[in-house]
């Protein structure tokens, strides 16, 4: 089957453009907006930082409408390498807005909560802040451009949840809008989504026609990179059909687009297109060696670029490609190579998609409780200033003579009698807030709870498929994998049992984790000491789940090469807190990494555990003098500080 990789495409105002064969595009831009531009684009980040603080500066001293745009620009500046920061400046210019009523500014921040939603895949909070910029756009007479933009995103959010017959009316809808008003460039992105509906469904003809006009715009228009992509998917729709040399000259003219523009993905991309294709060209003509030697060819410069870029869904396609193309040449010892790639870089984004689902239930229980402490603040507000009331009228009295002083004293009872109800309905109110969140927790607790078992359930269904491997390198694969799905396991497992739902206690975890790895590493007769030498340390589950991956990887390397496959060995685990960041050391009795090593990107485990250690804020790096790994890292609390 051809494999899919296609670039990001977008315009201004608009979200991600492009999306042949859905499921492909979705698993890579999840990743590539979630996880994996905060490794790969470090300086990026360094260059956002300094645009954001020149900006908050301005705000200080901008009267108010402007703040609300410097908060919008902020969200700009965030919306790809860091969304949670993006939707801090976003609620923060609404707040601005909602208090001036100021049409415009309140309709740019909901428009902006649409986008960020989307790239959370956050579907519903996505389209519900959509249809709100798209109501007021019309209220207002707003923007025809702007309308029609808002209109096709609507329609990629119902794409990326395969609702085809919805998002073809948004994606016309806008289209009709664009030709009304001549808005060319975006008119070229509402026909490459409506070629890729199609193509989805196997209309392929129709699909080619769409991507056809698309291209006489963007080559009228010259954009470059806009006629990169078109060729792209023409070339994906001609592959489909089994024209397998007319696609690779078309990836080709793609491929020298995509140099031109120096569109580093798109040119791993355009290159995974070729080789794939020649795979294929292979298998229809009896194997042919000379194909599938430049199948071999295209793939190897396509992995290398993904993996400079820490592109893990190219790294897990392009290595699946790679263990096919030399299984059939024949050597099975590289397929065999590309194949432990392949399954390895395939289970750790497994694992992050697991992650990133907890994350946004977890995310939507802190807005939940932020709004039910907003109606229990607002009442109390409400409550006292009846309380000053009553209580100045009464002081007013006083002088009055014994008649009046009668008469006020029935109506100050009266008063006080309904303070008194509207004390008891203020305080019938927060008792139902309060069980409104005690069910709350349980629901989370219940999530956790299933989550672990799901978890369990995958872990089991590894291990019985074990039974069905003879060949000993991939069941070390499977076996790892397995590690590291009980690793995430043990998490909600004691989010689950704890009465904190929102902590784990570290050391604990840390120790269950030890006795788990080596269960199932530790051969018969082998004696491995385990020391843990961490404190009693509560962490929260963004901070947990990367720490337990990266303790999993070494746990794991110890067994696979410091201790000689079945040598006895010790294994010692030491985590301080300092003011602000955290530490932990590893060390195990191996005799270390060879001095020609470097720990910078030399394995897909070494790229893993620098990955997540950046994640947690923080650093990784080893000590060759002591022999111990040094995870310096901050938890949630701190790491907001920074952003």
């Amino acid at each position: 089957m051809f494999q899919i990789y296609s670039k990001c495409y977008f315009y201004a105002h608009f979200d991600l453009g492009f999306k042949p064969l859905r499921a492909q595009l979705m698993k890579k831009y999840l990743f590539l907006l979630l996880l994996l531009v905060p490794m790969a684009s470090y300086a990026q980040r360094n260059t956002d930082d300094s645009l954001a603080e020149t900006l908050l500066t301005k705000i200080k001293t901008a009267h108010d409408t402007e703040k609300v745009r410097y908060y919008h620009n902020l969200a700009n500046i965030y919306e790809y390498s860091n969304p949670d920061k993006g939707f801090q400046y976003v609620w923060e210019g609404l707040n601005i807005a909602t208090k001036l009523n100021w049409a415009p500014g309140i309709r740019q921040m909901h428009e902006k909560l649409g986008f960020l939603y989307n790239s959370k895949c956050d579907y519903a909070n996505s389209l519900k802040y959509y249809f709100m910029a798209l109501k007021e756009n019309e209220e207002y007479n707003g923007n025809i451009r702007n309308r029609a933009a808002i209109i096709g995103n609507i329609g990629l959010v119902y794409s990326k949840q395969d609702k085809d017959e919805k998002a073809l009316e948004y994606f016309f809808k806008a289209l009709r809008i664009n030709e009304q008003h001549n808005f060319e460039k975006y008119m070229a992105s509402n026909l490459g989504n409506i070629g890729n509906i199609y193509t989805d469904q196997g209309k392929l003809d129709t699909g080619m026609k769409y991507y056809m006009n698309a291209l006489k715009i963007n080559q009228k228009l010259n954009n470059k990179r806009g006629v990169g992509i078109n060729l792209d998917e023409i070339g994906i729709v001609q592959v489909m059909k089994g024209n397998y040399k007319s696609a690779i000259d078309t990836f080709r003219v793609a491929l020298k687009y995509d140099e031109e523009e120096n569109e580093i993905d798109g040119v791993a991309n355009s290159l995974g297109h070729i080789g794939n294709t020649y795979l294929q060209m292979a298998k229809a003509d009896n194997n042919n060696k000379k194909h599938l030697g430049e199948a071999v060819s295209n793939l190897e410069k396509a992995l290398k670029i993904c993996e400079e870029i820490a592109f893990l869904e190219g790294v897990i396609d392009f290595s699946k490609d790679l263990s096919e193309s030399h299984h059939l040449l024949g050597d099975n010892a590289k397929a065999y190579t590309y194949y432990q790639k392949y399954a390895a870089t395939r289970d750790s984004v497994n694992t992050t998609e697991s992650k990133i689902k907890v994350a946004n239930l977890e995310t939507e229980r802190e807005k939940e409780l932020k709004d039910k402490q907003l109606e229990i603040d607002k009442l109390a507000v409400e409550k006292k200033r009846n309380e000053r009331k009553y209580f100045f009228a009464g002081i007013g009295l006083l002088g009055v003579v014994t008649s009046v002083v009668v008469r006020t004293n029935r109506k100050q009872k009266t008063a006080n009698k309904a303070l008194q109800t509207e004390k008891v309905k203020s305080d019938g109110l927060t008792k139902n807030l309060q069980d409104s969140l005690q069910q709350k927790d349980v629901l989370m607790k219940e999530i956790h709870h299933r989550v672990k078992n799901n978890l369990t359930v995958i872990g089991t269904l590894l291990d019985l498929q074990l039974d069905n491997i003879s060949d000993e390198g991939a069941r070390k694969a499977m076996t790892e994998g397995m590690t590291r799905v009980k690793s995430i396991s043990l998490i909600h497992q004691q989010l689950y049992m704890n009465e904190d739902i929102t902590t784990i206690e570290f050391s604990r975890f840390a120790k269950e984790l030890q006795h788990q790895v080596t269960s199932i590493f530790k051969q018969p007769g082998q004696e491995v000491a385990l020391t843990n030498e961490i404190p009693e340390t509560f962490l929260d589950i963004d901070t947990a789940v990367p720490l337990g991956l990266i303790l999993n990887e070494l746990l794991t390397n110890s067994f696979k090469y410091a201790f000689g496959g079945n040598g006895n060995g010790d294994v010692t685990i030491k985590l301080s807190a300092h003011t602000d960041h955290y530490e932990l050391r590893y060390k195990d009795s191996g005799p270390g990494l060879p001095e020609a090593q470097s720990i910078k990107r030399s394995s897909l485990g070494m790229m893993v555990m620098e990955s997540l250690s950046k994640q947690l804020g923080g650093t990784f790096s080893y000590d060759r003098s002591s022999k111990t790994f040094i995870i310096i890292f901050k938890d949630i609390m701190e790491r907001k500080k920074v952003a």
